[in-house]
């Protein structure tokens, strides 16, 4: 699927296009019958903000109307997505309840997708290289934070477990592993649980077991190990001379204009090759500068600071939402400073989504509150 959002790929983007309006227009109609859920919180704002100097960034760089018109679709996409589960999760006989169950089952989806599609389908020795597909479920994370502590909960996280291992992606593992650390010391040793350490039991054999399955295949095995042995992990991956080529650029070969409004979405891998390849700049910061312009860029940063408050008043507040929320930023920010996530709206919007809906619950949660003020 990510493919389709490659500009170079016209007949694929132009369905992918069409498919990604059609869900788009799915989320208007829905929006505006639920237009009285509309809230003004500072993050649901942002979104509009964004959304207008987007549109804006958009236009001004787009070089025909065939391109117009398929950024237009894929940069509004997780705004809309955002605004389409924080409206409906605010409706009292949806909620984040079936929200949560919606979202699981996707992730049950994408990751029953990833182990027979994408990896034992094609066969691993195909193609020596990390899979991305393993971001669909991993970035489902948060939602498989917010069950209940049962069997279901650990049995979806030693899956995806699995299956972080099997991508081969060293971003994803230690991502995966920073995210339970988090789960864990927030969930059992600071609570001070005496189920710590057969929790902790159960996920090292549950290790153990998947790389010993791993381990069947010398050829296999030895990949992993290899992707964490470099003497310079950046040999494997050209991020050093991406961001360089990318800075390069901007210091360069970029106007007053592009600089304010950007080079155009999906741009940097129009005008950087490292080893023969169109690459992203592998780092959401310089991809919006030099994408969509400094504009875009202060809205971004403001984006992060406006996250980093939200996870403190949840932790005062309600803190069921503390590490479901805390692992999306973890995700988030993991994945901005390496990889791409706004950039690739199917990934994007289900981290997007989560924010809507937890948004959402503050919001109910104020007005909860402040009507028992009034009574008071």
């Amino acid at each position: 699927m990510q493919s389709a959002f490659d500009a170079s790929k016209g007949g694929n983007r132009t369905i992918s296009s069409i498919i990604t309006l059609f869900i788009e227009v799915f989320y208007i109609i829905n929006i505006l019958n639920n237009i009285k859920y509309i809230g003004k919180s500072g993050l649901t704002k942002l979104v509009y903000v964004w959304m207008f100097f987007m549109f804006i960034s958009v236009l001004v760089t787009s070089k025909s109307l065939d391109r117009l018109f398929k950024d237009i679709v894929y940069t509004q996409f997780w705004c809309l997505s955002y605004l389409y589960v924080f409206v409906m999760t605010k409706k009292k006989n949806f909620g984040i309840y079936l929200m949560k169950k919606y979202f699981l089952k996707i992730f049950i989806v994408n990751l029953l997708l990833f182990f027979y599609v994408f990896r034992l389908k094609f066969g691993i020795t195909s193609n020596f290289e990390g899979s991305n597909q393993i971001y669909y479920p991993l970035l489902l994370l948060p939602w498989v934070f917010l069950l209940k502590e049962g069997k279901l909960k650990f049995l979806l996280l030693i899956v995806l477990l699995c299956g972080v291992i099997y991508s081969f992606k060293r971003n994803t593992m230690m991502l995966y592993s920073l995210c339970i650390l988090i789960y864990i010391h927030h969930t059992y040793i600071k609570s001070d649980k005496s189920s710590t350490l057969i929790k902790g039991v159960f996920i090292i054999i549950s290790l153990v077991l998947t790389l010993s399955y791993i381990g069947a295949s010398s050829i296999e095995s030895q990949y992993i190990l290899d992707r964490f042995t470099f003497e310079d992990l950046d040999k494997a991956t050209g991020r050093k001379a991406i961001w360089y080529e990318v800075i390069e650029l901007l210091k360069y070969n970029t106007t007053s204009t592009e600089l304010v409004f950007g080079h155009g979405h999906n741009s940097v891998k129009d005008n950087v090759k490292i080893f023969g390849y169109n690459l992203s700049a592998h780092n959401d910061f310089l991809e919006v500068l030099f994408d969509y312009g400094l504009i875009l860029l202060l809205f971004y940063i403001i984006l992060y600071l406006l996250l980093i408050k939200r996870l403190f008043y949840l932790k005062n507040n309600l803190k069921k939402y503390y590490v479901p929320y805390a692992v999306s930023l973890v995700l988030f920010g993991g994945m901005s400073m390496v990889s791409h996530l706004v950039l690739y709206p199917t990934f994007f919007i289900f981290t997007a989504c989560f924010w809507g809906a937890i948004e959402s619950e503050i919001g109910l949660f104020k007005r909860k509150k402040y009507s028992q003020f009034l009574v008071k």
